[in-house]
């Protein structure tokens, strides 16, 4: 039977609360997709900075080009040289895989048996 926490409370006067955690490693992806070719320190920093990252913003493209631009300059590369001449970048969230090696950590007052008697 599932309870709302008001209502456990008004059937449980609970002493103890423990915390747990559950955590596992998932793996977000994303396409990045340019004309011309991007140093990869560019790329790594930009992937993600107008996409969403819920599920929802699957396969939603968005233009990165002026993101990028400015990567470039503060990496120290020459955004005037022809290798950046009429650049247009654009990257796509493409999803989410959730780990399924999940760990486990939890935290309280928990009872222990004393094996010593």
């Amino acid at each position: 039977m599932k309870y709302s926490k008001e209502d456990k409370n008004a059937q449980v006067e609970s002493e103890y609360e423990y915390e747990v955690e559950e955590y596992s490693q998932d793996v977000r992806s994303f396409t990045v997709e340019s004309n011309k070719k991007l140093p990869q320190e560019v790329v790594e920093r930009v992937y993600y900075s107008t996409c969403g990252l819920n599920d929802s913003d699957v396969g939603i493209t968005e233009e990165i080009t002026e993101e990028v631009y400015e990567a470039l300059e503060e990496e120290g590369y020459d955004i005037d040289s022809e290798d950046f001449k009429d650049l247009k970048v654009y990257t796509q969230f493409t999803g989410t895989g959730y780990g399924d090696d999940t760990q486990i950590d939890s935290s309280g007052d928990f009872f222990e048996l004393d094996m010593d008697d």
